[in-house]
């Protein structure tokens, strides 16, 4: 790990030394930036990723006066370890607020609970929850619209974008009856109108997509950086729209951003910019008060999740293996022909060896059931058809299909989305896995 962050020193100074400017005239200002942890508190089977990881990490960079400001870009719970599921994100906030962060821009999923649950979060993360453009019964959502931080004399103001692409489906959820989505552009102008001639550098962060965040940057040019999420995208060293910068580091805690702005001293402008993810390794070291609380949720909320349901010969590291893997449990499960799956439903990627329960819940997260449709040739030939502008789509055949009729195993969802008829076997697809590696 020493050898990694002097090579990145070195690095560093080489980017420095090409800019063309001299150390006296520049401020260098580190922002360390996640997104889309999603639950993922535990380390990974190979040891790597974790909240316990994160903070060693967190720490270093601290040390190395590498993190001057340390922000998240939303959706830190559900899809993750079954601390996670079972305290309903609860217990991930509690944990999370160890870390140190300075700012949190909740994303969907910290929304897609109760509004009652929303508030407890915020009470349980002692930071900057920030939000300008949703509201429920009349107020922001969030603690502040943006907030300003003055770091080696560089203000620096981030502004709070959630969520903003469905506007409806909070009034699914107790207490969000009232929710009201602001108009983006309109607030944006207001509030960089006013910060313009206020503040040094301008923030936001997005919990909307990288592509969403494009015509932000193209909108706004006023805007220096983006921190985006939601989409997943890992930018290894960002990308850039006109003069600003969109960073975003994947998903599932695998990487921490780490963005190095170069500040003229004088004019107190962005002069130069490296960004870099760094891998949330193993690190070997022990941090009893964030060890000890993971294992107490553990015992309190992952009563089974340990259990192992089988064992992988080979492991599932790709996408494609992935699906391949859960079409055949699919299939084990019932007579159908072939089955259809959507990769987006796969979320992780398993290691060989002993699989738990909560491994597979974690490759499955959503609480689908496996359904069969019958059609005949010439309509499932169309469904095909029709699929396959859609790469997530994945089609596995068993074996020479019938020239009059075709069975189709898949999830209750994408049935649902394709309106289409099914028959519910009321086997839910992480049991059907779970089936399958028993056999």
């Amino acid at each position: 790990m020493k050898k990694r962050f002097l090579l990145w020193l070195i690095f560093f100074a080489i980017v420095v030394s090409l800019s063309g400017y001299k150390p006296a005239d520049n401020i260098s200002l580190y922002i360390v930036h996640t997104n889309d942890i999603h639950g993922h508190i535990k380390p990974y089977q190979d040891g790597k990723g974790g909240l316990n990881n994160l903070f060693t990490l967190i720490h270093i960079l601290k040390n190395e006066e590498h993190c001057d400001i340390l922000i998240d870009s939303g959706d830190l719970i559900h899809k993750g370890n079954f601390i996670d599921k079972y305290s309903n994100g609860v217990a991930t906030f509690k944990i999370f607020d160890k870390m140190g962060y300075d700012i949190f821009v909740p994303g969907n999923q910290e929304l897609k609970e109760d509004f009652s649950t929303y508030m407890r979060f915020k009470r349980i993360l002692k930071t900057s929850f920030l939000v300008f453009n949703v509201k429920n019964n009349g107020k922001l959502i969030g603690d502040l619209p943006y907030k300003i931080m003055e770091k080696k004399g560089i203000k620096v103001v981030f502004i709070g974008l959630s969520y903003d692409t469905e506007k409806d489906y909070l009034r699914n959820y107790k207490g969000w009856e009232d929710v009201e989505f602001l108009d983006v552009n309109m607030e944006l102008s207001k509030i960089i109108g006013y910060l313009k001639d206020r503040t040094d550098i301008i923030t936001l962060i997005s919990h909307n997509g990288v592509e969403y965040d494009k015509k932000i940057a193209q909108q706004f040019p006023e805007i220096d950086i983006i921190f985006s999420g939601h989409d997943h995208q890992k930018l290894d060293e960002g990308i850039k729209v006109g003069d600003t910068i969109i960073l975003e580091t994947g998903c599932y805690l695998r990487n921490v951003g780490v963005l190095k702005l170069t500040v003229d001293k004088k004019t107190k402008k962005i002069a130069g910019y490296q960004a870099n993810l760094i891998p949330v390794d193993d690190f070997k070291k022990d941090n009893r008060c964030i060890t000890k609380l993971i294992l107490r949720y553990d015992k309190k909320y992952n009563k089974s999740g340990n259990n192992v349901v089988g064992y992988l010969n080979e492991p599932l590291d790709t996408f494609k293996k992935s699906t391949t893997f859960t079409a055949k449990a699919f299939l084990s499960v019932t007579d159908a022909d072939c089955a259809l799956i959507n990769d987006g439903s796969e979320r992780e990627l398993l290691s060989e060896g002993e699989v738990t329960k909560e491994w597979i819940y974690m490759k499955s997260p959503y609480p689908n059931t496996v359904v069969t449709v019958s059609l005949n040739a010439e309509d499932y030939n169309e469904l095909k058809e029709s699929l396959s502008k859609y790469p997530y789509f994945f089609f596995y055949e068993l074996k020479k299909l019938n020239s009059n009729k075709v069975t189709i195993v898949m999830d209750s969802y994408i049935a649902r989305k394709l309106k289409l008829e099914a028959i519910d076997t009321k086997i839910s697809v992480q049991d059907a896995q779970i089936k399958y590696l028993k056999k």
